[in-house]
């Protein structure tokens, strides 16, 4: 199954142009409304996560989730299925925020809230593609470089589940990487591959 993938900023291609052979497109976050208004005419599933600047006021005054708003399927701590391929998902937002460092905080009033979530993960059901905005601890993360250390919580997935992939956004460097038996890409800001 081909499929479109898009990170963290809208592509100079028309969206249309590159979803014109694929028969799904996977959205992994920091995607503003108006970078993708244009999927909400296309016929095929759209599916994915949202990322830690989705909802920020200088780019979304109205603070909407764009992912609804084009009609997507939302995989945060959920799972979906298509064509025999199994998806599951975990938000980069959802009225918090990660910090850098693998050191998540909350931006509400109650931080067990964000270590309540991520606990989910542990429970989160097998699936053949992982999708984040947020790459795995000691996996395409760049602590060095960036000081943007992975979420050990999405390795422990990696290492419990074993899916087949894990795609993410965030780090702004198109890459690839293999954990055990999983494939791992960072996609930024679009990747077209067959799954």
């Amino acid at each position: 199954m081909r499929a479109l993938f898009l990170a963290d900023e809208k592509p100079s291609e028309p969206l249309h142009e590159l979803a014109k052979d694929c028969e799904i497109i996977i959205l992994l976050g920091d995607l503003f409304y108006e970078w993708i208004k244009e999927l909400e005419n296309i016929s095929i599933p759209i599916l994915g996560v949202t990322g830690n600047h989705d909802f920020d006021t200088h780019m979304n005054p109205n603070s909407e989730n764009p992912l609804e708003k084009i009609g997507a399927t939302q995989l945060h701590l959920d799972t979906f299925e298509y064509r025999g391929v199994r998806f599951a998902g975990f938000s980069g937002d959802l009225s918090y925020i990660f910090a850098e460092n693998n050191k998540p905080y909350w931006k509400g009033n109650d931080p067990d809230i964000l270590k309540d979530e991520l606990k989910k993960m542990e429970t989160l059901e097998s699936a053949d593609v992982l999708l984040t905005h947020f790459p795995s601890n000691g996996t395409l993360d760049m602590p060095k470089f960036l000081g943007r250390k992975g979420l050990q919580t999405f390795r422990n997935y990696i290492d419990r589940v074993k899916p087949k992939y894990h795609f993410h956004g965030h780090m702004h460097v198109p890459c690839t990487a293999q954990v055990n038996q999983t494939e791992v890409n960072c996609v930024f800001p679009y990747l077209i591959k067959d799954i």
